[in-house]
């Protein structure tokens, strides 16, 4: 009998994971994050944190922050171990009515800022405007990968200086002047949130881009005369999510968002490409309603690191933030209570900016810095992980409606009065009850999956010749 699938020991799985459980409950007790010492405004969160090398500190921008350590403040201010927070000087709100700032960087002796309603630089402290009374959303900023200058991706509302400019644009220190005019005509109403240089070719993410017979792709690749589809993209069923963040990771890019799946790949909220084609990573984020997202993305130290608003990663607890080594995910074990927008390392120690204010029960409010001796305190290769490489081909086993909701059909290329065996797994190896299959027509089975816990679930079908692997989605 052919094998297509890894022997898999259910009881150990079970075991493990109980286990598992067991250890992020107690780990709970254990302090893991601290404040850095900040009392800030219990109701405004910060969006983006910023390494500045130059002056060894970081530099963090948000929602509107009325108040840090009881000084009036800006949405920008920067904070050092030794010299603690540093309010940078305040500018006329009625000039430049500024309210978010999402994206930071330091170019020389000044620090150019971004945002809702605004581009701004700081330089001996005193601001400058770039923009003022902007309606646009501006997003990233990076450095041109084809010369001199930087890239800004622009957000949905499009109007500069009372002019209406390009969803990329290219800035030469000076003025701004729209980019690659072309991908106004494939993002239409959306918005670009990141851009990065993969392999020789500019990657723009966001929501909105049309390519590929109407689908939204939320992903488009400039390949140095065309912008093109990116092999079936971002695919996503609500049509309301998007790919708010990319990263390359061991020669791969990822993709990070509010999103059902790439390429028909069945996992949510992350993707994995390695330029031509798509790649496992682990199982995705659970749970998966839309809600759920991925943020912020960094590697450091050989992993990578997500953030964002989730429970889970491929079946491992992982609230909010979780690690990821090219074959397996970790949690750390603790409970955050709100969303993480953006993560970095500082000296060699993780530090999460977001929404916020309690993490394992201790006030600590919208930023923090992991303790703990080992980030790793839940890890696992799950049951999806496991098959991922041996899944049979969609033309050998179908699978629909995929994600499905009450019922769940299965075609199958065996021939008639041969002996049906089908097991079902969620993704951390619990067996389900499958009575309710039941035959419809030549080869096709209907599973009842009414009741079902919302995630992924993996199928092993075995007949009297072979054994075959799929997987579906329950919403």
């Amino acid at each position: 009998m052919a094998q297509r699938y890894i022997n898999y020991n259910l009881k150990q799985q079970v075991l493990f994971w109980s286990a598992c459980l067991f250890l992020w409950g107690s780990a709970l007790s254990q302090k893991k994050w601290e404040d850095i010492g900040l009392n800030l405004s219990p109701y405004r969160g910060i969006r983006s944190v910023y390494v500045d090398t130059l002056e060894d500190q970081l530099i963090f921008g948000g929602v509107y922050l009325e108040e840090v350590n009881g000084q009036s403040s800006c949405p920008v201010f920067t904070w050092s171990p030794s010299g603690g927070a540093n309010i940078l000087a305040p500018y006329d709100f009625s000039i430049m009515p500024v309210r978010v700032a999402t994206d930071i960087i330091r170019i020389g002796d000044s620090l150019v800022v971004i945002g809702q309603n605004m581009m701004a630089i700081y330089t001996d402290s005193v601001w400058h405007t770039v923009t003022e009374h902007d309606q646009s959303s501006l997003q990233q900023i990076i450095p041109y990968p084809y010369g001199e200058g930087y890239l800004i991706a622009n957000g949905y509302s499009r109007t500069l200086m009372g002019d209406t400019v390009g969803a990329l644009m290219y800035w030469d220190g000076d003025s701004l002047y729209e980019e690659f005019e072309s991908i106004s005509d494939y993002i239409g109403e959306g918005g670009i949130y990141d851009v990065i240089d993969y392999q020789g070719e500019l990657y723009v993410s966001g929501n909105g881009s049309t390519l590929s017979g109407g689908i939204m792709n939320e992903i488009l690749r400039w390949t140095g005369t065309e912008w093109t589809d990116v092999d079936g993209g971002i695919t996503d069923v609500s049509k309301m999510g998007g790919v708010n963040a990319m990263v390359e990771y061991q020669g791969d890019l990822y993709f990070g968002g509010i999103f059902t799946q790439a390429d028909h790949s069945g996992e949510s909220h992350i993707a994995r490409w390695n330029g031509s084609e798509w790649l496992p990573v682990g199982g995705g984020v659970y749970p998966h309603p839309l809600s759920q997202s991925i943020f912020s993305m960094v590697v450091h130290d050989g992993y990578l690191y997500v953030a964002g608003q989730f429970d889970e990663v491929g079946g491992v607890p992982a609230k909010s933030v979780a690690r990821w080594d090219g074959t397996e995910w970790c949690g750390c074990g603790s409970y955050i209570d709100g969303d993480i927008r953006d993560i970095t390392f500082y000296h060699d120690t993780l530090y999460i900016v977001g929404a916020f204010n309690y993490i394992d029960g201790d006030s600590i409010a919208k930023v923090a810095r992991y303790i703990g001796e080992d980030f790793a305190d839940t890890c696992g290769t799950t049951l999806y992980s496991a098959l991922s490489s041996v899944r049979a081909p969609s033309e050998e086993v179908r699978v629909y409606p995929n994600p499905a909701v009450d019922e769940v059909f299965l075609e199958l290329p065996v021939p008639s009065g041969q002996n049906i065996q089908v097991e079902v797994y969620t993704s951390t190896g619990v067996l389900m009850e499958t009575t309710a299959l039941r035959p419809q027509g030549k080869n096709r089975l209907v599973m009842d999956v009414v009741g079902w816990r919302s995630g992924f679930y993996l199928i092993r079908i075995e007949t009297d010749e072979e054994i075959y692997t799929a997987s579906f989605f329950k919403f």
